[in-house]
């Protein structure tokens, strides 16, 4: 009687395993972009008003454990100042692998030119957070963009 107790308390383990991982599985591919779009909004927004700490708070938890605020805001200041000085974003393709998600951004200044970027977000259950930007060559806007989404300054 042990054993068939034991039996079937492992298949229910498993069933429930199961189970579980397909929702979450599910979860993270019905994500819409614009959850996604919601956090760069939101961090770029503190950057333009120069608050570092929300800014840092939309980073995941992988980041806050190489680089504490100070960092944060130090390699901010040095290497991704014109992010903050963009007057609006547009946001190209979308992919999304497991727990991670990719996204286009193009911050596009008063000049008209384009900086593009690649945010690299995970999934760390409650939300999304940033885990990367990663700044590619810069453009002239006046080449085509392939943005499906545009957000001005103080959005």
């Amino acid at each position: 009687m042990r054993r068939i107790s034991a039996l079937l308390l492992c298949i229910l383990i498993c069933l429930g395993a199961a189970i579980l991982s397909r929702y979450d599985r599910n979860r993270q591919a019905n994500v819409q972009p614009v959850v996604l779009y919601a956090v760069i909004n939101s961090q770029v927004d503190a950057l333009r008003a120069s608050d570092f700490s929300r800014a840092y708070r939309h980073v995941s938890s992988d980041f806050k454990k190489k680089y504490d605020i100070a960092q944060f805001t130090g390699m901010i200041r040095a290497e991704y100042p014109a992010l903050s000085l963009s007057d609006r974003l547009e946001y190209g393709a979308v992919e999304r692998s497991g727990r991670r998600a990719m996204i286009e951004v193009y911050f596009i200044d008063r000049r008209e030119r384009v900086i593009p970027c690649i945010y690299t977000l995970i999934d760390e259950g409650a939300d999304w957070k940033i885990e990367s930007v990663r700044l590619l060559q810069k453009k002239d806007a006046r080449l085509t963009l392939t943005g499906i989404l545009s957000c001005t300054a103080g959005l």
